[in-house]
């Protein structure tokens, strides 16, 4: 509630006048939502409503919250890890905000597609990892049939998957923000917490860098004695200029005054890894999740950033993939870069993906 009535006052400077009332209706909008996803998760539990299997194992990635709990560095993580044990590897997306509404599958290195084509985070993918599959379809299972039959991968990650239960899984992962693991004080819920019974790897993700989960720990594993519980950090990896992805030295950057925006599920993990690395850092501009960048945008990030005696634009690696298409040679834009560590877990956690790979009898 504290995010919301700063994100409200952010935008419409009045203060409380409209955070109590948009709370309600928030609340009873939640209470749909979460009362859906249970109902839609029973149905398939008791094949009332029938899930299909495809020719290859499936790890999905997950939450029970609306976006920001760091689901897509962990997708890029698992890709990055199944790619160096040599196996093939497709990720499924539904490609949010794409402006191509067919299917599409593709690599990122024999594709010249864009981001708005096919969605920020299926481009950065496959910038990351030119020899991945990446297949963006809202019909998930029809995309990876079509995928098997043209690459035969040896396994699919599908992205944003614990409440697509259309597709069977051979392992269910989700991701929880530490700051708020059952979304009691950030986000819109996709279902309730009892649906965290349902896992096999419960990954929880401190994305403020605030600690004291040992008690989320506690509880997760009273809720789900059987999952493999994990616990991870946002690492930063360096800055990077926009214009030709150079890294930037952190001498450099710490010496100018920064005006920093995002467009991304947690707004707040992004400041609070400019403030660890101690950036002259004047204002920071929130815009929606996946916000599409225009000149107008940047022309007004840059004439606020003159007011403040600011001299550069810092942003995510995700915002800079929706910066490109425009002429930016007005004020220099850089982006940070940051990995996922492991704080514990991480060997329970490839023991259990690498035992359902390689176990062909799994169901």
């Amino acid at each position: 509630m504290q995010f919301t009535r700063r994100i409200l006052k952010y935008r419409s400077g009045r203060r409380d006048l409209f955070f109590y009332p948009l709370c309600w209706i928030l609340g009873g909008v939640n209470f749909l939502y979460t009362f859906w996803g249970g109902a839609r998760r029973s149905l398939y539990r008791k094949d009332i409503l029938k899930s299909k299997r495809l020719g290859a194992k499936v790890i999905s990635v997950g939450n029970i919250v609306a976006g920001g709990t760091g689901k897509t560095p962990l997708v890029t993580y698992l890709a990055e890890g199944l790619i160096k044990r040599g196996y093939k590897v497709a990720v499924l997306t539904r490609g949010y905000r794409r402006t191509i509404k067919d299917q599409v599958i593709f690599k990122g290195e024999d594709s010249d597609l864009s981001w708005q084509q096919v969605g920020d985070e299926p481009f950065l993918l496959s910038k990351r990892f030119p020899e991945l599959i990446i297949g963006v379809s809202k019909d998930r299972y029809r995309c990876g049939e079509e995928i098997i039959s043209k690459f035969d991968p040896d396994v699919f990650i599908l992205d944003d998957g614990f409440q697509h239960h259309q597709l069977k899984r051979d392992l269910d992962l989700v991701v929880l923000d530490s700051a708020s693991p059952s979304g009691e004080k950030l986000q819109l819920k996709r279902e309730r917490k009892a649906s965290l019974w349902f896992p096999d790897i419960i990954l929880l993700n401190d994305t403020l860098g605030v600690g004291g989960i040992e008690q989320p720990i506690e509880e997760l594993k009273k809720l789900n004695p059987n999952a493999v519980v994990s616990v991870t950090a946002y690492r930063f990896s360096g800055i990077r200029g926009l214009n030709d992805n150079t890294p930037i030295p952190m001498e450099k950057v710490k010496a100018v005054g920064l005006l920093a925006f995002s467009g991304i599920g947690n707004p707040l993990s992004f400041g609070t890894t400019l403030s660890r690395l101690e950036l002259k850092v004047k204002e920071h501009v929130v815009f929606a999740d996946h916000h599409r960048f225009d000149l107008k945008d940047y022309r007004n990030l840059v004439n606020r950033a003159k007011q403040l005696g600011a001299t550069a634009l810092i942003t995510t690696e995700k915002d800079a993939v929706r910066l490109l298409g425009f002429d930016k040679s007005v004020m220099p834009v850089y982006y940070v870069t940051v990995e996922v560590e492991f704080l514990q877990g991480e060997a329970p956690l490839w023991d259990t993906i690498d035992k359902v790979i390689k176990d062909a009898d799994r169901e």
